[in-house]
């Protein structure tokens, strides 16, 4: 208790003397120690805003309905002597307290000069922090792990020395979760970025490294520091419809910006695009991280500029149209309510919630402006353009392959886009696509999973088991393994016909129906 009260008193003079003009911003950065995240919290008030703070690499964690802000330490970035990591917490990200130190070389530690960039994770109720780390005793920077049980510290590392390999000099390290597996994405400098598979602790690789890509594919990119090309900060994102975006960070001819890259398939694992583009968020600025705020919008957090370095904040929006994102300053606009647009749709119904969804991705937005037709059964041609639509609408050129679609149907290009994907082969007997035919569930499935395996190109299973429904028998043979797919994907959960459960394979799907199956396809593809 005694000691408590001492640090109570010396923080609340730190407080007095910073708001009384007596010591800067730079004082209490280096005044501020690791202690007790209640004490801190009790005792410092929220005094520093955004500009006020100096930081490169900005890392922000959002925790119990506070925002932690950690990052390289701005006031000794460049020539002053780095051997610790700071963090600020916020309420509203404007008013900041802090920095604390959350570890501090106390001179047994390997790494004597170079902190950088960490990023923290909270995992199964401790704190990871990973951070790029060099010094005298070392060749090259390498990342190191850190834990704590709490967000402000203290961090301790796990190990002795980096868990990545001495002779690669590695620095950014990001955390990508893909298919339930936990992958460390990172730069090697001039070589390029890199990914590999963490072990079960997530401390070391569990696989061998792979690339990614290098950013100087990128037409923009010039030659900085030591005559290379930066290969900085990757961080990721998914579009609604699966698309995975990397943003990073390298020099160009009028300072440091953010670059977009693209995955042909969605997976680190894929080729990747290094675009033109470039995040808007004016010159000099970069090194991003993405987060969701306290209301739920997503944000990133960046520096700029690049010399003396402010932590800055956008919003994050996706271009549904192009398949892409966007930063500014102003949150995008609510979505319009279903329930407002739709005379049919209304707050309490059961289907509300997917109804909004499949509008809001501009999958199925009505039968006109005012009537959604939650009950009407679906045909063929609309959901052969519900998968259209998913697909951004690629232009199709038009050609006869079905005897019952014309060019001039409203249809047209998204059945031919369909068959030309192999998504549908139509009727076998007499070659119809049947347009105006009732979908049957089995249908449905089929198409979908044609979708997944053969346009998306995603890994398909067929081990799902659908023989405990009472009507399994009914599955026609050439919709068996889509329709073990789906059920065992949670796709296609069953339905409750007079008090049964039952898959009703050859069963019609109404539009409320078909927008619950969408959006557990599109969620599950996007995981």
């Amino acid at each position: 208790m005694k000691n408590m009260k001492k640090q109570i008193f010396v923080y609340l003079m730190l407080l007095s003397l910073l708001l009384s003009g007596s010591i800067g911003v730079t004082d209490v950065y280096a005044a501020e120690s690791t202690e007790n995240s209640s004490i801190l919290e009790e005792t410092y008030d929220y005094n520093l805003k955004t500009e006020d703070i100096l930081i490169r690499d900005p890392y922000v964690v959002v925790h119990d309905g506070k925002y932690y802000m950690y990052g390289t330490d701005g006031t000794n970035a460049f020539g002053g002597q780095m051997d610790s990591f700071p963090v600020w917490v916020s309420e509203d990200l404007e008013n900041w307290a802090g920095p604390y130190t959350i570890f501090q070389n106390d001179g047994s530690f390997w790494a004597d000069s170079q902190y950088w960039a960490p990023e923290v994770y909270y995992i199964d109720g401790e704190f990871y922090l990973y951070g790029s780390m060099g010094g005298s005793g070392r060749a090259n920077k390498g990342i190191q792990l850190f834990k704590s049980d709490e967000p402000l510290g203290p961090f301790e590392p796990v190990s002795e020395y980096p868990f990545t390999p001495e002779e690669d000099d590695d620095i950014d390290a990001t955390l990508y979760e893909e298919d339930g597996v936990m992958y460390m994405v990172y730069s090697q400098g001039k070589d390029g970025i890199y990914a590999v598979r963490l072990n079960d602790t997530l401390d070391g690789f569990a696989d061998t490294q792979f690339k990614l890509f290098d950013v100087s594919e990128c037409s923009w990119t010039v030659a900085a520091f030591g005559g290379m090309v930066l290969n900085d900060g990757p961080c990721f994102y998914k579009t609604a419809s699966g698309k995975l975006i990397c943003l990073l960070s390298s020099m160009s001819e009028d300072g440091y910006h953010m670059g977009i890259a693209y995955s042909d398939n969605g997976k680190l694992d894929g080729n990747w695009t290094l675009t033109d583009e470039r995040l808007d968020v004016g010159s000099d600025g970069g090194h991003c991280m993405i987060f969701e705020n306290l209301e739920g919008q997503t944000m990133i957090c960046y520096h700029a500029p690049n010399g003396n370095s402010h932590p800055q904040f956008r919003y994050l929006i996706e271009d549904k149209e192009n398949d892409t994102v966007y930063a500014s300053e102003t949150p995008a606009e609510e979505p319009a309510r279903v329930e407002d647009v739709f005379v049919d749709v209304n707050a309490e119904d059961w289907f509300r919630e997917v109804v909004q969804y499949v509008y809001d991705n501009e999958i199925m937005t009505g039968l006109n402006s005012s009537y959604f037709g939650p009950a009407d059964t679906l045909v063929r041609a609309q959901f052969a353009t519900v998968l259209y639509k998913m697909n951004k609408m690629p232009k199709v050129e038009y050609q006869e392959v079905f005897p019952d679609v014309a060019e001039t149907d409203w249809f047209a290009s998204a059945v031919l886009w369909a068959a030309d994907t192999g998504v549908v082969t139509g009727y076998t007997d007499s070659g119809r696509f049947g347009a105006a035919d009732n979908i049957t569930r089995e249908q449905m499935a089929t198409m979908m999973y044609r979708y997944a395996k053969d346009y998306l190109k995603l890994e398909v299973s067929t081990d799902g088991d659908y023989s405990s429904f009472p009507d399994a028998q009914n599955v026609q043979e050439f919709a068996q393994d889509a329709m073990k797919w789906a059920v065992g994907n949670k796709i296609i959960t069953g339905k409750t016909v007079d008090g049964q459960l039952v898959l009703d394979p050859q069963g019609n799907a109404n539009r409320a129906e078909c927008a619950v199956i969408i959006q557990r396809f599109m969620e599950s593809t996007a995981e």
